[in-house]
């Protein structure tokens, strides 16, 4: 399995600095401005690495039906965000868009199964985590190599808790993607040469909700496994709620752009995009080490852990927002 997955890791890796490169090297945006299709990059690296895998491995598949709805919705987001890229589309259409892509993967089998809640109760979940992990990787591609830097991390992560939980399909994935981030991280840390544009975003925000649905922490035997991907993408929901609750007090629609991010405010405090950049992984690598400590220690260690996450938090919002940004 994990020679297997360093193959398919090496391919994506590869196809990615290749067609980035390759991107880079075109200058299809105007002078003086740095080309958003790098997103292109990411997606066909993925798509053609994770296919040859599961080529060798349908047969093993027991998900085949919710594979093929995840790899059809995942590509419908990435073909509206390119679309977005080219001719920027109106926030209603994206948001009817994305809630078509969570009702269609939905309707493959991708949900939520949480004991005890009822099945209209894991529908509205599993369409508000789509939703709403989707925009949120969107918002954070506003440094550069910060989405692609966070992603990498996480999905790293979730790469991690599908092999302990032998999700054959997930991990696979996962490898893939981690390996097509990698390779366009190479030309988007700072001072990038290439945005991954909404395409990017979009997609690799709806991926990995439906591909963290996928992974079956119920498994685990421990009830508060169920936070896991919150943690794990702990950062990206931070960062939304941040923002939404300094727009809210600010008394301003919740998705007006601003430079209320997390990230934007360290830069406003005087540091550069490589440092700001570290500082937020390094973020998501707590969020992400917690996560995995709480998967192997009992339910007190789990619960003072996550308070103490939930306290770091809060000092983290009250001190920031204390840093003047431009409005």
């Amino acid at each position: 399995m994990l020679i297997f997955s360093l193959y398919v890791f090496l391919i994506s890796l590869l196809l990615s600095l290749a067609v980035t490169s390759l991107i880079c090297r075109m200058k299809e945006a105007p002078a003086g401005k740095i080309s958003h299709s790098g997103g292109f990059a990411i997606w066909l690296s993925f798509l053609v690495s994770s296919s040859l895998a599961f080529i060798f491995i349908y047969p093993l598949l027991p998900q085949k039906r919710e594979v093929l709805g995840i790899y059809l919705c995942s590509g419908l987001i990435f073909i509206v965000g390119l679309i977005d890229d080219k001719r920027e589309l109106s926030v209603i259409l994206k948001f009817i868009t994305q809630l078509l892509a969570a009702a269609i993967v939905m309707f493959f089998g991708v949900r939520t199964n949480i004991a005890g809640i009822g099945e209209p109760a894991n529908f509205v979940i599993t369409v508000l985590w789509i939703l709403g992990i989707t925009n949120a990787f969107n918002h954070l591609d506003i440094i550069d190599g910060l989405a692609s830097g966070i992603a990498l991390v996480s999905f790293f992560t979730f790469y991690l808790i599908s092999v302990i939980t032998s999700n054959l399909f997930v991990a696979l994935a996962l490898i893939a993607l981690c390996g097509s981030i990698l390779g366009f991280f190479r030309y988007n840390y700072p001072k990038a040469k290439i945005y991954m544009g909404n395409s990017g975003s979009h997609f690799l925000g709806f991926i990995i909700s439906t591909l963290a649905i996928m992974i079956s922490y119920a498994s685990l035997e421990k009830r508060i496994a169920l936070i896991i991907p919150l943690l794990i993408l702990g950062f990206p929901i931070f960062d939304t709620l941040f923002v939404a609750l300094i727009r809210i007090l600010k008394h301003r629609p919740v998705w007006q752009k601003s430079k209320d991010h997390l990230p934007l405010r360290f830069v406003a405090l005087g540091l550069s995009g490589e440092r700001t950049v570290l500082s937020m992984c390094l973020l998501t690598f707590t969020f992400c080490a917690s996560a995995i400590i709480i998967l192997y220690s009992s339910k007190k260690i789990g619960m003072f852990i996550l308070a103490l996450l939930v306290l770091l938090c809060i000092y983290i919002a009250l001190e920031a927002k204390k840093i003047k940004v431009d409005d």
